[in-house]
């Protein structure tokens, strides 16, 4: 566990449900004697945690009254919903086995509980206080095996001339050394301790098992200075015990959410011939196991899946302790040791805060065990539990799971005062656990019974069923045992908010036999939160007058155009630049888009055809953007060709279109080209009526000539020649006279 991390005084406190009757048997009280176990360095110190429910402030004093060198003298002042921090210097701390007087006493002007928090870098965790009123004379303890460097037991005395006797257990394998002497497994030390005397025994071996007797209550702490709890990283470990006569028969176990490597249990009896049946569901697998405990002090190691949800059931009582695992590549966890209240001891109200450590936040869970039929009537700050994981026990009548916590104060309580339920926190962050019962009862179940007269409310088995404050006093029979009322709650009347009036979730404050109801936001304190608060009764929406009320605010209906809670926003319709090709300007529920030139359209998304009016009345027309263009015909010029081209603009070195008539040929081209067609169009012309005239004479020649050769037509053939001749002179004769 990480040494440098710190927890702020948000550190999680645990409270069972809030005592009226000075004196109640839980985890609350006020007169604490507590002592720290050594951890495996003194660097850092050690932390209380204290916290109340009581609605009034309460004074605290801290002291160590006879230790002297670095001693506690300390008066503060607590009050409800807050949590003060206290440091106890590494000093305080014990170390190997020895006898010293460094016993802390905690003295308050009410109720209170404590926490306490024994770190060092790497090695930390945490124990709930039992307060003197609920304190033993008998233990058994636990501890883990391999020990690293010991495992321990720490006695704190509470009164003067207190006789005390230890027996090792059976099962140790190392010895203890302790005042010059060696003793073994199965011995007794004897010994005579005053009040806030400490004793430290330590062990290479597991001191598990070893049994703890004094003629006067003392405080019990056990663990290890530093151990890992299967493979991986290690963790100091520490649990201040419940005496043997707080035991039961009764236990449910929750697996450590979202792990996989499991969970270790070990099982300890108080009686010979202790018969343990251990019943649960792994998933759907039936997991069923008989075993029997031969005498006091025996124990047995078990190791449950993640996925078990267990019942551990015995004909006499036992003790049950359940062990995190280390941390194992990045499977977070760190060891911590826990003990699982007995379901007989279990309550109808716990108060805690979850920690908070200084380089970060734990992953905090609440793990607990109801019965199915009362699983909807739990509340957690009001609202409904909602858990992530709900599982059923063999049987069917009891369900466990979890809620994950974000960090905060916490209030879960049932509906009914006599439906009791168990609760245990557990966190876990990078090599670091803590986990702890949320409290519990602390009523001594474990010896002879004597039925006595009752005290509603008074947290006592009454009518010596090993059940506590099971009935309402109605004149029913609410715990179905054929009694009526013969074990009473607190009355209604008397603890006001006993009865749980505030509704929908709201949390019920005392003030003598007055309460208040602090409600969940939206609903009315006035009528202890049964009714939503009218917000609309404000007026909030003075631009529409139209409002809808809800739970927790109001909702404005505004006119179209408007947003805004109370209508007052005018929506912006430009914001979406709805204008394509123009500039937009945002209207009521509405927008006008002005046009760039050259566009049109509601959103001005169409470009304008300038040619639609067919502008180009001598040539054809192109559309460009907010104009156009035209391609003149021949012999027209212009924007528009609306102008005619004549002949003399071809002088014009600026002429683009020339019109040379030809025999009616039309020519466009540029002013020079067409003058050079003009020229060639007259030579060939002339050239042709050259050829012509030349083919013309040459066919009339020949004819001349023929004629000539023969002036009669119809001489013979034999004249024929000469009469060619003769024409062809003839002809020769006329053309030189021409």
């Amino acid at each position: 566990m990480d040494g440098a991390t710190t927890l702020t005084l948000g550190i999680f406190l645990l409270s069972a449900i809030p005592s009226y009757v000075h004196g109640l048997m839980d985890n609350r009280g006020t007169k604490f004697v507590l002592g720290f176990m050594e951890n495996f360095q003194a660097t850092l110190f050690s932390e209380l945690f204290i916290t109340t429910s009581k609605s009034l402030p309460v004074s605290v004093n801290i002291t160590s009254p006879r230790w002297h060198t670095s001693g506690m003298h300390l008066s503060l002042t607590v009050v409800s919903g807050t949590v003060e921090q206290v440091n106890i210097s590494s000093s305080l701390r014990m170390t190997g086995s020895s006898l010293s007087s460094k016993g802390l006493l905690i003295e308050a002007s009410d109720e209170i509980v404590v926490y306490g928090f024994n770190k060092e870098p790497f090695s930390n965790d945490a124990f709930l206080g039992i307060p003197c009123d609920v304190i033993g004379s008998e233990y058994y303890v636990t501890a883990y095996l391999p020990s690293f460097f010991s495992s321990e037991i720490l006695v704190v005395g509470v009164s003067n001339a207190t006789s005390l006797q230890i027996k090792l257990s059976e099962t140790l394998q190392s010895l203890v050394y302790f005042q010059g002497g060696n003793f073994s497994k199965g011995q007794w030390i004897n010994f005579t301790i005053d009040a806030y005397d400490t004793l430290q025994l330590q062990s290479a071996g597991d001191v598990t098992g070893t049994f703890i007797k004094s003629d006067k209550p003392v405080s019990v702490f056990s663990g290890n200075v530093l151990t890992a709890v299967g493979n991986g990283t290690a963790d100091h470990l520490v649990e201040q015990h419940i005496s043997v006569d707080k035991w039961g028969k009764s236990y449910a176990t929750v697996p450590i959410p979202e792990r996989i490597v499991g969970d270790y249990f070990r099982l300890i009896a108080s009686e010979h011939h202790t018969k343990v049946v251990i019943q649960g569901l792994d998933g759907s697998f039936q997991h069923t196991e008989t075993l029997t405990l031969s005498k006091p002090g025996d124990w047995v190691h078990r190791h449950f899946s993640s996925s078990l949800y267990a019942f551990i059931t015995s004909d006499k009582p036992i003790y049950v302790v359940q062990y995190s695992l280390s941390q194992v590549n990045r499977n977070m966890a760190d060891p911590s040791m826990i003990i699982i209240p007995p379901m007989e001891l279990y309550a109808a109200h716990y108060v805690f805060t979850t920690p908070k450590s200084a380089t970060g936040s734990y992953d905090s869970y609440f793990m607990f065990v109801v019965k199915k039929v009362d699983l909807d009537g739990l509340r957690i700050n009001g609202l409904p539990l909602n858990a992530t994981e709900i599982r059923e026990f063999p049987g069917g009548e009891y369900v466990g799971g979890y809620v994950p916590l974000s960090e905060g104060t916490y209030d879960i309580r049932h509906i009914s005062p006599i439906c009791v339920f168990g609760g245990v926190l557990y966190g876990r962050g990078w090599f670091e656990t803590y986990g702890f019962a949320t409290g519990m009862r602390l009523t001594s179940i474990n010896e002879p019974c004597i039925q006595n007269s009752q005290s509603p409310g008074d947290g006592l088995d009454n009518d010596c069923d090993r059940k506590i404050d099971e009935e309402i006093e109605n004149n029913q029979d609410d715990d179905g045992d054929g009694l009526v009322d013969e074990d009473c709650a607190e009355p209604y009347q008397d603890r006001p908010c006993f009865a749980t009036p505030c509704y929908n979730g709201g949390t019920c404050i005392e003030s003598g036999t007055n309460y208040t109801c602090t409600c969940i936001h939206g609903y009315d304190p006035a009528s202890d939160c049964r009714s939503t608060i009218d917000f609309c009764l404000r007026n909030p929406c003075p631009h529409t007058k139209v409002c809808l009320p809800h739970l927790g605010g109001f909702t404005c209906v505004c006119t179209a155009g408007f947003t805004g809670t109370d209508c007052t926003s005018d929506i912006d319709e430009c914001a979406s630049s709805p204008c394509i090709h123009g500039n937009c300007t945002d209207n009521v529920n509405g927008y006008r888009c002005l046009c760039d030139a050259g566009y049109a359209g509601l959103h001005c998304e169409s470009d304008v055809d300038e040619c639609a009016s067919s502008p180009c009345i001598h040539g054809n027309c192109t559309d460009d953007v907010n104009s156009f263009h035209c391609s003149c015909d021949v012999g027209f010029s212009g924007i528009t060709c609306t102008s005619t081209v004549s002949s003399s603009e071809c002088s014009s070195s600026n002429c683009n279109v020339v019109s040379c008539s030809i025999f009616n040929l039309q020519l466009g081209t540029a002013c020079y080209y067409a003058w050079v067609s003009c020229l060639l169009s007259a030579l060939v012309l002339a050239t042709l009526s050259f050829c012509v005239i030349f083919i013309y004479g040459i066919k009339k020649r020949q004819r001349l000539s023929k004629e000539q050769r023969s002036p009669f037509p119809f001489e013979d053939t034999t004249l024929g020649e000469s009469k060619k001749r003769f024409d062809f002179n003839v002809f020769r004769q006329n053309g030189n006279k021409s």
